[in-house]
C-alpha cells in the first residue's frame, strides 16, 4: 500500500465496509475500551474507598454528630478526569495502530472480490459479477483503483440491465434455414442469448419467432446449455399463457429456437406508455401470469427471471410468459447454490443471497410485477446495490397502498404476502394465487377508461 497521510487514512473509516474491517482488526482494543468504561463507572469508586483512609465523623461526648466523610470525595475531582483522559488516549493510540492493517486487508479483499467478479462475468453470471465488483469498489482504498473498478462496474451493470447482444454476422432478410423451410424476414429484437427474427414457415404458411443463439453464447458451454434449457423448458409446457416452442434447429453450425409469435409488445412497454394499470386489470393480468407459473411449476420448472419485459401480449386480452433462459429444471445441475442469477428489481431474497431457490422465488417475482402494475414502480428502487440490499435485507415488505391509497385491501394484502422475505410466508402455490387474482379481477369495477372505450391493453 502506498504511503498516505494519516488524516486520509482516518477518513477511510467513514466508509462502512472499511469501518467493519477496522472493527475486526481492533477488536481487542474495543474489548479493552468496554472494560475501561465498566471499571470507571462501577469499580473505581469502591476500590478507591477500600485503599483511602476514612475520616471519622465528628462526635460530642461519644455521640456522632454526622456521617463519616467519604475519602473518595477528596480525590474524585482530579482522579476521574485524569484516568478518563489517560485511558482514552492510551486505548485510542492502540486502536490507531490498527488502521493501516485494516486498510491493507481491505486492499487484499478488494482484489480478491474483483478477480472473482471478473471470473463470474466471464462465465456468464453477469449479475453475480456486478455484485462482487460493487463489493470490491466498497473496499477499494486507492482512489485510482476505485475509479477503475467503478468503470468496470458500470459496464457490468449495463450488461445486467440491457439485453443487447452483438448483431449476427448473417443478413436476416431472406435467409433460409432448415433446408429452406424457414425464411427469416427481419429482426424483431435482441435478447441476452441471441437475436430474435420474424420467420415464416413456408411449408405450413405461418409466422413464427426464431431466436438465433449468438456466437459468443455458442462458444460458452454454460451459455449454450442455458439456451438448450429454455428449449427443453418450453417444450414441456402446455399452457395458453406460456409461449409455445415449435422446433430446435441446427443449421450451418448455428442453433435456432422456433417459437410462437406474439404480435404485441410486452408489459414493460405497456407500463412505460400507460403507467400503472387499474387494480382490476392488474389482477386479471396477474392471474394469467400465475397460471403460466402454475403450468411451469407442475413440470418442476422454476422460471427465475419473471419480469414485465418477459411477459408478452399475444392479443388485446391475453398475455404469455416467455424467456425461460434462466429456468431451473427439476433435474438441472448447471446452477449451484451460491450462484446469483436474475434481474435485480424482481429477485427474491434467496436469489439475491445466492441460496437455493424453488417455486416460491417465482411467486416473489410475481409480487414484484403486481406491485409495479398496481403502483407504476417496482417495490424497491434506487441504485444497483441499494435494490439488492433492500431485497435481501430484513424488514417488512412494502405496501402498495403507501403509493396508491386506492389499491383494494385484498389485492394489497396478496401482494404483500407474495413479497414476504421468508419463502414460508408466501402463498402455498401459483394455483392459489391465480384463483385469488381471478376472484379479485371479477369483483373489481371496470376502469373509467374502459367505459368510454379508450383503454388500451398491450401494443
Amino acid at each position: 500500500m502506498r504511503a498516505r497521510p494519516w488524516q486520509d487514512e482516518l477518513l477511510e473509516l467513514k466508509r462502512p465496509s472499511i469501518l467493519a474491517l477496522f472493527a475486526h482488526e481492533a477488536r481487542r482494543e474495543l474489548w479493552l475500551a468496554l472494560g475501561f468504561v465498566v471499571f470507571m463507572l462501577l469499580l473505581l469508586a469502591p476500590l478507591a474507598r477500600a485503599f483511602l483512609p476514612e475520616r471519622a465523623a465528628p462526635s460530642l461526648f461519644g455521640l456522632r454528630l454526622g456521617r463519616a466523610h467519604d475519602p473518595y470525595d477528596d480525590v474524585r475531582g482530579w482522579l476521574e478526569p485524569l484516568l478518563w483522559v489517560g485511558g482514552v488516549a492510551l486505548i485510542g493510540a492502540r486502536a490507531l495502530r490498527r488502521v493501516r492493517p485494516a486498510l491493507r486487508r481491505a486492499e487484499v479483499e478488494c482484489e480478491r472480490l474483483a478477480a472473482e467478479g471478473e471470473r463470474a462475468a466471464a462465465s456468464g453470471e453477469v449479475l453475480r459479477g456486478a455484485i462482487l465488483l460493487q463489493q470490491a469498489v466498497d473496499l477499494a482504498v486507492d482512489p485510482e483503483r476505485r475509479r477503475a473498478l467503478e468503470a468496470a462496474l458500470a459496464t457490468r451493470r449495463a450488461g445486467s440491465a440491457s439485453t443487447a447482444t452483438p448483431a449476427s454476422p448473417h443478413a436476416a432478410d431472406g435467409r433460409l434455414i432448415d433446408g429452406a423451410r424457414i425464411r427469416l424476414s427481419r429482426r424483431l429484437g435482441e435478447g441476452s442469448m441471441g437475436v430474435v427474427y420474424l420467420g415464416v414457415d413456408t411449408l405450413l404458411g405461418r409466422e413464427l419467432a426464431v431466436k438465433e443463439l449468438s456466437e459468443s453464447a455458442m462458444s460458452d458451454p454454460a451459455g449454450r446449455e442455458r439456451f438448450l434449457r429454455e428449449a427443453r423448458a418450453l417444450a414441456q409446457l402446455s399452457s395458453p399463457h406460456v409461449v409455445q416452442v415449435y422446433d430446435l434447429i441446427e443449421d450451418g453450425g448455428r442453433t435456432y429456437l422456433c417459437m410462437e409469435l406474439c404480435a404485441g409488445t410486452d408489459l414493460a412497454a405497456t407500463l412505460r406508455q400507460q403507467g400503472r394499470l387499474p387494480p382490476g386489470e392488474a389482477a386479471r393480468l396477474g392471474a394469467q401470469i400465475a397460471a403460466a407459473l402454475q403450468a411451469a411449476h407442475h413440470k418442476g420448472i422454476v422460471h427465475r427471471d419473471l419480469k414485465p419485459a418477459n411477459v408478452l401480449w399475444a392479443d388485446a386480452q391475453t398475455i404469455k410468459v416467455a424467456d425461460f433462459g434462466l429456468a431451473k429444471l427439476r433435474d438441472s445441475s448447471i446452477t449451484r447454490e451460491g450462484t446469483v442469477m436474475g434481474t435485480p428489481y424482481y429477485m427474491a431474497p434467496e436469489q439475491v443471497l445466492g441460496r437455493a431457490v424453488d417455486e416460491r422465488a417465482d411467486l416473489y417475482a410475481l409480487g414484484c410485477v403486481l406491485f409495479e402494475l398496481t403502483t407504476g414502480r417496482p417495490p424497491y428502487v434506487g441504485g444497483f446495490s441499494e435494490v439488492i440490499a433492500q431485497h435481501g435485507g430484513p424488514g417488512e415488505p412494502p405496501d402498495p397502498r403507501q403509493h396508491v391509497p386506492s389499491t383494494p385491501p385484498e389485492l394489497a394484502a396478496l401482494i404483500t404476502r407474495l413479497l414476504a422475505k421468508d419463502p414460508a410466508g408466501r402463498p402455498a402455490s401459483a394455483r392459489d394465487v391465480a384463483a385469488t387474482l381471478t376472484e379479485l379481477a371479477a369483483a373489481a369495477p371496470p376502469p373509467a377508461e374502459e367505459l368510454d372505450g379508450t383503454f388500451v391493453r398491450g401494443g
